[in-house]
């Protein structure tokens, strides 16, 4: 089941990992918290920042925002 390697899909910066590589490899969950903010992008949200609302408009002022702007 072993084909070989498709040398144009070879990255030198990110290569396919080796069964050692994956041993060795930790779950995001069992890393610590600090580590874990800084590889999620953003911290934790400390208050609701948006509020959920529905609008509701009558069907020719629907038409007239599809007439005059984008959909």
């Amino acid at each position: 089941m072993n084909k070989p390697a498709n040398l144009e899909l070879i990255d030198n910066d990110n290569p396919e990992w080796t069964d050692e590589m994956l041993s060795q490899s930790i779950r995001f969950d069992g890393l610590p918290e600090s580590l874990k903010d800084k590889l999620s992008g953003r911290g934790k949200q400390k208050a609701a920042t948006k509020i959920s609302t529905t609008v509701r408009f009558d069907a020719d002022v629907i038409e007239a925002f599809k007439v005059n702007g984008k959909s």
